[in-house]
Order: structure tokens, then C-alpha cells, then sequence
């Protein structure tokens, strides 16, 4: 599909990602325990006219398998480390869930000033409320049971459809699309658990203000419908200059590609 490389970010530990096309880089970071494929549609559209690169982290996809280093900020500097041994600067990144709290981890390691644009899907910037209002993705109750439900193999094997099939896509898809989209959720079940718990500790929001306030970082941010107003009213609050969408539910750059395709194509062109 697309050409595999690998880069070596420390001893024993090899990221793997795509690089297709030329020009601007834009680089797709995915979320829990989902490779880089989930992107395909995008790779395969923004790749005629933008450098496309999508990273696998730690962990995930056809990257090393490591307990070591499941963490927003640890994921953040192996992608810092691979975009310098590409070269790059003035990246435009784009995070899905999980992978959101990596590019906001990005400019907390590298600096905002390598950052030329920011487009992050569907991931609050925050684990777990300060105050009533906030929103997050669940409770501490709901937290746990997460964790409950993923820490065996056969747990996972049973959360993995579930959560693709009743909660990520909004669209009825043919089963040929539901078992591409779940074989790419390959993380183990014990770095799966270990990754979502200490990813719920995360906390990006003076990251967020950051970029808000910008004049050389051009953000934008997609929620999904199911939020029914609080993800847009939170985030307007947090950063009132950022642009949001509204599109889908929570993985809605696959079953509403074209919809998803046409506004990231504006904001690319806004960067």
C-alpha cells in the first residue's frame, strides 16, 4: 500500500511511518493502540500535493512493541527525533484521540516555533476534570472500567469491534472496511491497558492556549456529533481563536473521508 521505513530512536527501539509525496510536511500521529493505516484515505488523498508522513509510536502498528516509554511525552520525542533526522521544520501535524496529546506534547518538548499548524480530532486536552464543566472523555468510573475491560487478551479481543463498530463510525460499513479498520488495533492487550491508563493522566491545556495564541501556528479542531455542544462550548472557552467542526463520531475521517478530506484541505491552505 504504502513504503515502509523505520528509524531507529534508541537502542532495541524502531518507529515505523509512511513518507509519501513532496512539498509541506504534514505528519498524522493515530491514537490508543491503532496503527498509522487508520489514515489511509488521507495518505492517499494529501499525498499528491503535501509531504505525507504517518508514524506508527512505540508500541504501536509495526513499530516496536515495548513496554517502555507509553507516554504522550516519550511517543512526542521520537517523533521530534524523527523529524530531525528528516530535516524538518515548520510542521504541520495532525492527532487523532490519543494522538492529539502527542502533538501537544510536541510543543511542549520542541517548541511552538516548529509547529506551523495544528489539527487535532475528537481528544480533550485533559485526562480528568478540575472542575464540573470540563470536558473530558469519562468519569474515573467510566476510566476504570475501561481499564477493566482491556486488561486480558480476550478482553481486548471482544473492546476492539465493539468499539469500532458501535462508537467510532457513524456510517454502516462494508465488513470488508470493519476488519481492515480493526486489524489495524494490533498493541497487545498489557502495553493496551498500560498506554490508556497512563494517557488518561495527561493534561495539554496551556498547550492548547498556546497554540490559540499563536500568530505562526494556524489551529483548528474537530469534534465529533455525540458531544451534543459541550466538546465545542469547552474548547471555544479554552481557546476562543481556534476554529472547530463538528463532523461524524469519533473516527469520522474514514466514513466521512471526503467531508473530512475537503476541511483539512482548507485548513492546510490557511497554514
Amino acid at each position: 500500500m504504502f513504503t515502509d521505513h523505520y528509524f531507529e530512536t534508541e537502542k532495541d527501539i524502531s518507529i515505523h511511518y509512511y513518507d509519501e509525496g513532496e512539498g509541506q510536511p504534514v505528519v498524522f500521529i493515530p491514537g490508543w493502540i491503532f496503527s498509522c493505516d487508520v489514515f489511509k484515505k488521507q495518505i492517499e488523498f494529501f499525498s499528491k500535493g503535501y509531504r505525507v508522513i504517518a508514524i506508527d509510536p512505540r508500541g504501536h502498528g509495526k513499530s516496536t512493541q515495548t513496554p517502555v516509554g507509553l507516554d504522550h511525552i516519550t511517543h512526542a520525542k521520537d517523533i521530534i527525533a524523527l523529524c530531525q533526522k528528516l530535516g524538518l521544520d515548520n510542521v504541520i501535524f495532525c492527532g487523532w484521540s490519543y494522538g492529539a496529546f502527542e502533538t501537544w506534547a510536541v510543543i511542549r518538548e520542541w517548541g511552538i516555533e516548529h509547529v506551523k499548524g495544528l489539527f487535532n480530532i475528537d481528544q480533550p486536552p485533559q485526562g480528568f476534570p478540575e472542575f464540573p464543566e470540563d470536558w473530558v472523555e469519562g468519569d474515573a468510573k467510566h476510566t476504570a472500567q475501561i481499564i477493566q475491560d482491556v486488561r486480558t487478551k480476550e478482553g481486548l479481543a471482544r473492546v476492539i469491534p465493539m468499539m469500532v463498530r458501535n462508537y467510532m463510525l457513524e456510517k454502516k460499513l462494508t465488513e470488508e472496511d470493519y476488519q481492515f479498520i480493526e486489524g489495524t488495533a494490533t498493541m497487545p492487550y498489557y502495553l493496551a491497558v498500560a498506554e490508556y491508563a497512563i494517557g488518561q493522566s495527561g493534561d495539554f491545556r496551556e498547550e492548547v492556549r498556546l497554540a490559540d495564541n499563536c500568530s505562526t501556528c494556524h489551529s483548528e479542531f474537530m469534534v465529533a456529533k455525540r458531544w451534543n455542544g459541550a466538546a465545542e462550548s469547552y474548547m471555544k472557552t479554552l481557546a476562543p481563536n481556534m476554529k472547530i467542526h463538528t463532523l461524524g463520531c469519533h473516527m469520522m475521517f474514514w466514513d466521512y473521508a471526503e467531508e473530512f478530506n475537503e476541511i483539512f484541505a482548507e485548513f492546510l491552505q490557511q497554514c
